[in-house]
């Protein structure tokens, strides 16, 4: 593997207030742990072969969505 493009993300499209601990467990698992996960796993395999390139893509609409896609998405920024 040379190159990894990170790029999974969920947004749930239902108002803050019927979005239960199971939704948010679930963007939060898909956004950040997917990406940190599969960065790892890509990492592991560029080491082995003597480098490459990994690429985590964040919206920049992250100010304009709801709360539970824009938490997650900054913290890709980070």
């Amino acid at each position: 593997m040379d190159i990894l493009i990170n790029n999974a993300g969920l947004t749930l499209g239902k108002p803050a207030e019927k979005v239960t601990e199971q939704d948010r467990y679930r963007v939060m698992d898909i956004n950040l742990k997917g990406t940190f996960f599969m960065a790892q796993a890509a990492g592991r395999e560029m080491i082995a072969r003597g480098g490459g390139n990994i690429v985590n893509i964040a919206s920049t609409n992250y100010k304009k969505r709801r709360r539970e896609y824009r938490d997650v998405k900054y913290g890709k920024r980070i």
